[in-house]
This record gives structure tokens, sequence and C-alpha cells, in this order.
């Protein structure tokens, strides 16, 4: 059974990349913008943390959870901390 996407796409990654870090990605016309937060994800309404803007991701990167290939962009193990499709 594949799994389908509920439309629009929000997801925060996990990923154990060099440094510990998550992945904050809202779909945009058909893609993922992407973020990478740094820092531990905000425990307070209002709380401001850092996001670093990074490359787009394919729309059905929301679905992936596992080890990214050595020598592939983000080459680590992504985790899900939270979706919502």
């Amino acid at each position: 059974m594949t799994k389908q996407l509920a439309r629009p796409v929000y997801v925060i990654q996990e990923h154990h990349a060099t440094r510990l870090h998550w992945d904050l990605r809202f779909e945009f016309n058909n893609t993922l913008k992407s973020w990478a937060l740094p820092k531990i994800l905000p425990q307070k309404i209002g709380e401001k943390r850092l996001a670093v803007s990074v490359p787009d991701h394919p729309i059905e990167y929301a679905l992936f959870e596992g080890q990214i290939p050595e020598g592939s962009y983000g080459q680590a193990k992504l985790a899900f901390g939270m979706r919502d499709f």
C-alpha cells in the first residue's frame, strides 16, 4: 500500500548529520521549501530559533524516513519529528 500525501504538506524531520538538527519543510508550488533548524525546537509559543534556508526538496521527500546514502546531499539518518499530512 502506497502512502498518500494530504495537501498541503508540513513536516519536521530529525536529521542526524554531522550535527543533530531538524529540517522544517512546507509545501509551496508542489515542492518542499526547506530550512535547517540547528538548535533544539522551540519549547514555548513565541520562542525564536535560527532557521537556515536549504535547497528545495521534491514533495515525496516528506514521506522519507531512513538512511540517506553516503555521497548524497544530506547523507545521514533522517527520522520524523512530526507530520501534518
